[in-house]
């Protein structure tokens, strides 16, 4: 069952770059399904995906789970030399940080009914990136199984495509795996650069990825 997935998410990266001539950026925080979705993007490009560039962009809040930042910042400094990989870490603009935020502007802790962190600390760096490069193709580790919300924020049409066309093309490589597809690939594959995945099972066996406080510290999948 997993074969056939990975097969089928290594098609759909195959077909996405032979439609569209453009770069692809994909989100990556370190987690597991972003690091599962670069993996499947690095495979098919070395079987021939026509993807001429490919950046990686990790947006560092500067409040992530310290041992998920560590890894996600060695796991980008190992895609340097790959061809046509460019790992790019984007920090929030000067006086945008959370500390600044709360203490020289006044901003309130965040809540899950108030969550400015997010348009701060990475949506607007990710935003300005993509004003920077132009169009691209945005590659998106998203699972529609992950939650309820998930499922129909996914969904378009009554359908959730792999790839969703636009004036901003969208590739979700992994929108019908499983939670547990992604560990049983985790643990099957080795990294880009050979090394194990042993350190994210074992992150996320300590239930750093579902004890999420209503703050920042909330590591992206």
């Amino acid at each position: 069952m997993l074969a056939q997935k990975v097969a089928r998410s290594l098609e759909i990266i195959r077909q996405a770059s032979e439609i569209y001539s453009l770069p692809f950026v994909l989100g990556f925080s370190g987690g597991k399904d972003s690091t599962t979705t670069l993996s499947l993007l690095i495979e098919a490009m070395r079987r021939g995906a026509k993807i001429s560039k490919l950046y990686v962009v990790y947006a560092d809040t500067l409040f992530e789970h310290p041992v998920l930042h560590k890894e996600a910042l060695e796991a980008l400094e190992s895609l340097r030399g790959i061809e046509g990989v460019e790992p790019v870490v984007l920090k929030p603009a000067e006086g945008e940080d959370y500390v600044s935020m709360i203490l020289d502007k006044g901003y309130p802790a965040p809540s899950w009914y108030f969550r400015w962190c997010v348009d701060r600390l990475k949506i607007r760096p990710v935003r300005r990136f993509m004003n920077k490069i132009g169009r691209a193709v945005r590659v998106l580790g998203v699972r529609a199984e992950e939650s309820s919300v998930r499922m129909r924020t996914t969904e378009i049409k009554g359908k959730r495509p792999a790839i969703v066309s636009g004036k901003s093309p969208t590739l979700r490589p992994i929108i019908d795996w499983t939670e547990s597809d992604v560990v049983e690939y985790l643990k099957a594959e080795k990294r880009w650069d050979g090394k194990s995945f042993d350190y994210l099972i074992n992150l996320y066996g300590t239930e750093i990825g579902t004890a999420c406080a209503p703050t920042c510290f909330c590591p992206a999948r």
